[in-house]
């Protein structure tokens, strides 16, 4: 969702665009009903440490073969270390973004032309240095792909959301990425059975992968108010249909602060500037614990969401950014 009006505005402006996806989780999915056309390199990078390092190295090498076929003048990415290695390998400058400073970032430090972080990162953690490959930018990612934001009204019916209940989306943890911390699934845990426990509420849980999705299921088989979704759904007009969003940090909790509907992260690592920034503001609420759980969460129909934080204006920023005039 990030890229996609990005794409758009380079392409309006005669650039030459190609999209690479991995098979992971429900990317192509959401690329396909996104409508973005793209060629599927490499596949997930879970497991161990160095079977992610394995995976992360051998989808570089892939990428690099395309990169000097297509011949490429640059490459941009919100994050993906494979695509860095590979515009270095190519000798293809590359323009990095990403929005969670505890991820691993030495080879974006090392290797990229440009590393482009919101502005309560970049104060975050520069420590007052101003290195001139980083550049700040006002706000969130979201903020700008969600301008203008239309939800999709028949959603609702074709997933049989009960409008009657109070409607919870959970998102859990990823739990196959390097900064995991096993504390947010006994978080998860904890506020599922809360949540579930009251019969007027029902909750649609959108997995990150099939295997957690079992997992889950097979913990929550009994609870008939818990619905797992099997495919990807268009998760803005899911949240816009919703009462309240329960998440395991990440995207979906930042695009329900955006949109103004109440956002619980259960998210146990480390807390990143942007979710802090929002926690600031009261457009999240970070729970640390079973009581903050039963405390802090609130089951109550939403009349009207908050005010959307929109900054539409961001669009040209990063294209003067990705590609100076």
């Amino acid at each position: 969702m990030f890229l996609k009006p990005i794409i758009k505005a380079l392409r309006h402006k005669g650039h030459e665009v190609a999209v690479t996806a991995r098979d992971y989780v429900q990317t192509l999915e959401l690329l396909k009903l996104n409508g973005i056309a793209h060629e599927v390199i490499g596949s997930q990078s879970g497991g161990s440490k160095i079977r992610k390092v394995f995976r992360v190295l051998g989808r570089a090498m892939v990428l690099t073969e395309y990169a000097l076929d297509k011949g490429f003048d640059l490459g941009f990415s919100h994050g993906s270390r494979s695509q860095v290695i590979a515009c270095s390998l190519a000798g293809i400058p590359s323009v990095v973004t990403y929005d969670y400073e505890f991820v691993s970032t030495g080879l974006f430090k090392r290797l990229c032309k440009k590393v482009i972080i919101p502005q309560c990162v970049y104060e975050a953690c520069l420590d007052g240095r101003r290195p001139r490959k980083y550049v700040g930018y006002p706000g969130l990612k979201e903020e700008f792909y969600l301008a203008g934001f239309k939800p999709d009204e028949g959603l609702a019916e074709r997933l049989v959301i009960d409008q009657s209940k109070i409607v919870f989306v959970v998102r859990p943890p990823a739990e196959k990425a390097h900064y995991h911390n096993p504390k947010s699934e006994r978080l998860l845990y904890a506020g599922l059975a809360h949540i579930s426990a009251r019969k007027n509420v029902q909750v649609l849980v959108i997995a990150r992968d099939a295997e957690q999705r079992q997992t889950l299921r097979n913990q929550w088989r009994r609870q008939d108010n818990i619905v797992f979704l099997d495919q990807a759904v268009d998760g803005l007009s899911l949240i816009h249909h919703s009462d309240a969003v329960v998440c395991g940090g990440g995207t979906m909790l930042r695009e329900a602060a955006v949109l103004g509907v109440p956002a619980y992260s259960v998210f146990a690592g480390k807390i990143g500037a942007v979710d802090k920034w929002l926690a600031a503001q009261g457009r999240i609420t970070l729970l640390e614990s079973a009581g903050d759980i039963v405390n802090l969460i609130r089951f109550e129909k939403k009349r009207e969401p908050a005010k959307r934080l929109e900054n539409p204006g961001l669009v040209d920023f990063f294209l003067a950014a990705i590609v100076p005039p």
